[in-house]
Order: structure tokens, then sequence, then C-alpha cells
């Protein structure tokens, strides 16, 4: 764990206020939720909640399944970092943060299909290809979502197979 030299007060109702530096260096937005965990005697770690990685299990089988139908690079992802990957560039997708640009994407709610090879930022670098990002929506809220990427364009049949993907995803996080 690395010190930050930060002391905070817990206040009458058990509230401590996280610095400034530390929720922009982990884009900690305000109204996320945050998972805390007693370590030991006298540590407490906090993490980012993910609600999509307590079902990643579903969701690795989900993934991996449309890799296999797709031929095709498949990325889960929640509302910050790439939680599941398949796909040739492992090293470079999985485990990282989500760029700005995906951030915009999915908070319009809606898939976006481009099928010509365009400049897109997916986590720190810009690749170029063809693309599909699907959002997952649970009760109203947006959780995260489906990307594919292909170096061809999409038929109307992979765009059917990526929406039933995430159905499923829905119908199974819902219960």
């Amino acid at each position: 764990m690395k010190a930050t030299g930060v002391v905070r007060r817990i206040d009458e109702l058990g509230r401590i206020v996280i610095p400034k530096e530390i929720r922009k260096s982990m884009t900690i937005k305000q109204g996320e939720s945050l998972e805390i965990f007693a370590l030991d005697g006298d540590t407490i770690a906090l993490k980012k909640y993910s609600s999509l990685s307590r079902f990643n299990e579903i969701g690795s089988v989900l993934i991996e399944t449309l890799y296999q139908a797709l031929n095709k690079e498949v990325l889960l992802i929640d509302t910050n970092n790439i939680i599941n990957y398949r796909g040739k560039r492992k090293d470079t997708f999985l485990n990282k943060a989500i760029s700005d640009d995906v951030v915009n994407i999915l908070s319009d709610r809606t898939k976006v299909i481009e099928n010509k090879k365009i400049d897109i930022t997916i986590t720190d670098s810009v690749i170029n290809t063809s693309y599909v990002i699907d959002p997952i929506i649970i009760n109203g809220d947006l959780m995260g979502g489906i990307i594919v990427l292909s170096d061809n364009q999409f038929n109307k049949d992979e765009i059917s197979l990526i929406d039933y993907t995430n159905k499923i995803l829905n119908n199974y996080i819902e219960q």
C-alpha cells in the first residue's frame, strides 16, 4: 500500500473525506460506490466497486462465446475499466482504464456501430478499427458495455449476436 501522508478526521457521523488528488488519480467520481474491506486489526481498504465484476463468471463465458462465434476481439467493460477481454491484444486491454472517448460514447446510452475502420482510443492508445459499443443498462443505470473490434465490417447477424449477448447479460444481472 502506498502512503500519501494525508491524515483525515472521522466526523460525528463516521465519514471521512477522500482527498481530491486521490479521487482524481483513481478517477473516483461523485456518486460512485466504493467497497470497504477490513484487512487486519488496523487497516481499512477502499476499492472502486463494479457491479459487473461480481458477474465476471457469466461475463467470461459470454465474452468467450461471442469471441468464438465472431472471431473478433471482445471486451466487457464497466464504467471505468476493462474487466474481461478475449482476443489477440490481451496486454493492451485487460484490466486497463477505459478512455474518455469510450466513457462519452457510453454516456449517450445508445449502441454505436462504426462499420469503417477509424481511429478510436479505447484505453491509452489509438487503434484503427471498426467497432460496436453496446451499453449495458440495468434498471435505468449505466453499468458498462460490450465492445467488439474488427478489421472488417459487421454484418446483420453479427450485430444481432452482440445484441443477444447483451440481453442475456442484462437478464442475468437483473435476477
